[in-house]
């Protein structure tokens, strides 16, 4: 159905005018030339990003030699064989994640990651008294960052079976053998879905015990057996072993910790929680921090913390990629007048209008900075015609789940739907992380805080080198200095530090 208020007049003007430039912004990139390397291609990939951007500019800068580091070993690994993966684990992956991509590749990071964490020759200056090794692993959203940590930790789980000191059989016992700690109740489903997926239970082991978050009596009786992976949040993990009796037998042989959205889990809100979680375990043997972004805040923390973090940086970390178009519209020009809700409206109009994802329901994300602004928004978009739906924290972890079920999975059919596109409205409760499957459209209403906000946002599209396009209301209020430049910066492909 077509919106009800956006009739012929404002297509045949405006919105024809919008459609146009976003189908020209669809166009991919011109990519940066060079790697790194020496002379101006250096100069330029070490540009930093918006100038005099305050708060907004909080991502540390990386160095392109750091960036340019394993672009020769990416360059050789075209199969997941040449990697170092258990052969049964391989073959999980293969046939049950990527059988439906007609190339099945190794994305940069999946490639360095494993190479670094399953090295045999392990650099012992990196490994702490303990026998404690440490990686950051930070690569841009949507670049299979998952698997990149799954892939050695389940071959490591797989090669080495579960024995006490004596090497005595710990299959039947109530142990946890890995953890990985993720910020919310989507993310405990994505990652337990993958796994899932994997089918491995036939290969001895214990992978679907993602903890829900609907019960912890239901969670606990899911760790009563022996769990190779359990997947949850740091709160409830110390919920789940705020026994120190039961705690100390379950987590004994735990020698794998992921701290997946590191940046968050790191962050004020989360970070007694997550490191208290981390001294629960005394044999740990690989401590994982991944993340799409590296605040400086952040990077200051894991520095302190632990100066022998493995670095393990993804060539393209902190850029938008070349395949997401991005587009800035200036509401206080006409015919917006500063009327945000209006140019919302007309690039949702024109965005219905174009010729993309033919045969398939469209799905646009609408990101705010308030979740007081979502019941409105929702309101006048379902007024004009739009199938609009709201979500934030504000709202329990279960009703939310019901609400992204069809952004979080394959585009419906458009001859099977009553609705031609669908609009979810949204916080950054969902820009971390979730894996928005083929999302093409993503509208920031508000301009983020801070380049981090703006990375997450914009990385709920263009996932595993997929088309995609970002469009940010910019109103009189929000247009800094720095924000002239910003849509510039992204197109050259220059990292947003």
């Amino acid at each position: 159905m077509v919106p009800r208020s956006l009739g012929q007049r404002w297509f045949s003007s405006s919105p024809l005018a919008l459609a146009k430039k976003l189908k020209a912004s669809r166009a991919p990139r011109q990519k940066p030339s060079g790697g790194g390397g020496g002379g101006g291609d250096a100069v330029k990939q070490a540009m930093p990003g918006p100038p005099n951007a305050g708060q907004f500019g909080r991502l540390q800068f990386v160095d392109p030699s750091q960036r340019a580091a394993h672009k020769n070993t990416i360059s050789k690994v075209n199969e997941f064989s040449q990697l170092r993966i258990d052969p049964g684990i391989r073959n999980a992956i293969d046939k049950h994640l990527l059988g439906h991509f007609e190339v099945r590749k190794p994305t940069p990071i999946q490639t360095i990651a494993t190479k670094a964490i399953r090295s045999p020759k392990a650099d012992l200056s990196k490994t702490t008294k303990g026998g404690l090794q440490t990686y950051l692993i930070a690569a841009e959203t949507g670049s299979g960052k998952t698997l990149s940590y799954l892939a050695p930790i389940l071959s490591d789980l797989k090669e080495n079976p579960a024995t006490d000191e004596n090497g005595t059989d710990l299959s039947r016992a109530n142990i946890v053998r890995s953890v990985v700690l993720v910020p919310t109740l989507e993310l405990i489903s994505q990652v337990g879905e993958t796994l899932s997926k994997m089918n491995l239970n036939k290969d001895g082991l214990h992978l679907t015990h993602a903890v829900s978050g609907f019960g912890l009596d239901k969670s606990i009786s899911k760790i009563r057996h022996r769990t190779d992976v359990l997947v949850t949040t740091p709160d409830r993990f110390l919920n789940l072993f705020k026994d120190p009796i039961a705690a100390k037998s379950a987590l004994r042989y735990c020698q794998h910790l992921v701290v997946d959205e590191a940046d968050t889990l790191m962050d004020q809100s989360f970070h007694e929680s997550t490191t208290k979680a981390i001294g629960m375990l005394p044999n740990l043997r690989k401590l994982i921090f991944c993340t799409a972004t590296v605040p400086r805040r952040f990077d200051k923390a894991i520095e302190s913390m632990y100066p022998n973090a493995m670095r393990i940086l993804a060539p393209s970390l902190h850029r938008i990629p070349n395949h997401v178009s991005f587009k800035m519209v200036d509401v206080s020009k006409h015919p917006y007048n500063n009327n945000k809700p209006l140019a919302l409206e007309m690039a949702l109009y024109a965005i219905y209008k174009d010729n993309t994802e033919p045969g398939l329901v469209k799905r646009v994300v609408v990101f705010v900075n308030k979740a007081s602004s979502i019941e409105q928004i929702v309101e006048t978009l379902n007024a004009k015609g739009y199938q609009a739906v709201g979500t934030s924290g504000s709202i329990t972890p279960k009703e939310r789940m019901g609400l992204v079920h069809d952004f979080v999975h394959a585009a419906p059919s458009a001859e099977e739907s009553e609705s031609k596109m669908l609009v979810l409205v949204t916080t950054d409760v969902l820009a971390r992380g979730v894996d928005m499957q083929g999302v093409r459209n993503v509208i920031l209403y508000d301009l983020p805080h801070s380049s981090t906000d703006l990375l997450h946002r914009a990385g709920r599209t263009g996932r595993l080198k997929k088309r995609g396009r970002v469009v940010v209301l910019v109103s009189n209020k929000e247009r800094k200095p720095w924000v002239n430049g910003l849509e510039k910066i992204v197109k050259s492909g220059r990292p947003l530090t």
